[in-house]
């Protein structure tokens, strides 16, 4: 009789201590991102686009993919981040004839019990191409342009550095922009008063522009 109450206490003691071990376990954390992509040349939502999705690992201090996902009609995507060892997420809009653009979002911000918004604004591409034709040209002549406005830090964006061109053909200058975004510039030739035009260069298209002197 004594040895079935040892037997019985040792069996509930051990179905308690399995409780309480499943109840300490660490519940599985993710963390729902509700995101927006957005065309930002014509604010409207930007549709069919790649969401490429990116985590910061702090080891590395490197960003590795973690998935891709795609917008809606409505410029709408939804993802569930798992848990990892990432201290920030990019997400990155990428769609043909627009610009690459990123938004990031620190993981120590994000809240596992509800919806995490983010916005993703880019822009659609457009081109300006500067043909300088010298039209009673001499060996001597010397041409002066810069880029005084315009959209920066991207693949075919020209600086704002002076670009010269010496001699009697003239030149050329193509430079990327912002779609329905403003293109100023000012040139000189053979050290005249510079002269200040501006275009607005259309989305998706190259705008050209012939200055003769």
């Amino acid at each position: 009789m004594k040895s079935t109450s040892i037997f019985t206490a040792l069996f509930f003691l051990g179905i308690f201590s399995f409780i309480a071990v499943a109840g300490c376990k660490k519940k599985t954390v993710s963390y729902k991102i509700v995101g927006k992509a957005i065309d930002d040349t014509f604010k409207k939502p930007l549709e069919d686009a790649t969401i490429r999705i990116e985590g910061l690992v702090s080891s590395t201090g490197s960003y590795t993919l973690i998935s891709n996902t795609f917008t809606d009609a409505e410029g709408n995507f939804e993802f569930v981040l798992p848990r990892g060892n990432y201290s920030s997420i990019r997400f990155t809009a990428e769609k043909q004839m627009y610009y690459e653009n990123s938004t990031v979002l620190n993981v120590s911000d994000l809240n596992p019990e509800k919806d995490n918004n983010v916005e993703v604004l880019t822009t659609a591409r457009s081109w300006i191409k500067i043909v300088f034709v010298n039209d009673n040209g001499t060996s001597t002549d010397r041409l002066s342009f810069r880029k005084q406005q315009g959209k920066i830090n991207c693949e075919g964006c020209c600086d704002s550095e002076f670009q010269i061109f010496d001699g009697a053909i003239g030149g050329t200058v193509i430079c990327a922009n912002d779609g329905n975004s403003t293109f100023s510039y000012l040139y000189s030739t053979n050290g005249n008063s510079p002269v200040t035009n501006s275009t607005m260069t259309t989305p998706y298209d190259t705008n050209l522009v012939e200055i003769h002197y």
